[in-house]
């Protein structure tokens, strides 16, 4: 009887692992995620977000002083998983972002202001080539995330997998590679 009940168990978890499996393939193919065109307008102190089907026209139409991504949702060992495509010219445009997803680990990131510390989570940016923490990305991550605005200097403090830390200020930035980043400033 303890053997029946093992084996229906065993199917009974191997089924609702198949249905979950195919729940998420499903869903992801009925909403198909379209990449979406992120525009952050600043201005006065007020970071302004807006979202919109990304299309060529649209990436044309806006304003190239706003910080700009593209959101692309992406299928990935079982998980739907968001990543943002910074966008500072059209050759960072690409219809397929598996090719671009770095390897990059980075352990913490964190930003000082006026003694205050924030995180930020930099997984769903992990894309090479995408340009990260410079002003205009740390100022709209601090409003969207936290609700605050910056005007003064903050200092950032990355640690990386090696667990090598690395102190950045307004003028750095980092650029994402597929193993590593590169520091650079302006």
């Amino acid at each position: 009887m303890s053997g029946t009940i093992t084996v229906a168990l065993y199917w009974i978890l191997y089924f609702y692992k198949f249905l979950k499996y195919w729940y998420y393939r499903i869903n992801y193919r009925i909403n198909n995620l379209k990449p979406l065109l992120v525009s952050v307008k600043c201005s006065n102190d007020i970071i302004k977000e807006v979202r919109e089907d990304f299309s060529i026209t649209n990436y044309e139409n806006h304003n190239s002083s706003e910080l700009s991504f593209i959101k692309y949702s992406i299928y990935t060992n079982n998980v739907l998983q968001n990543y943002y495509k910074r966008i500072l010219n059209k050759n960072d445009i690409v219809n397929d972002i598996s090719d671009f997803i770095s390897n990059v680990n980075i352990l913490s990131v964190d930003v000082s202001i006026d003694g205050n510390e924030y995180g930020v989570d930099l997984n769903e940016f992990n894309l090479i080539n995408n340009k990260l923490l410079d002003e205009p990305f740390i100022k709209w991550y601090l409003n969207k995330h936290y609700g605050i605005v910056i005007n003064n200097k903050y200092e950032i403090i990355v640690i990386d997998n090696d667990v090598n830390v690395h102190k950045l200020y307004n003028n750095n930035y980092i650029i994402i590679n597929n193993d590593t980043f590169t520091i650079k400033t302006i």
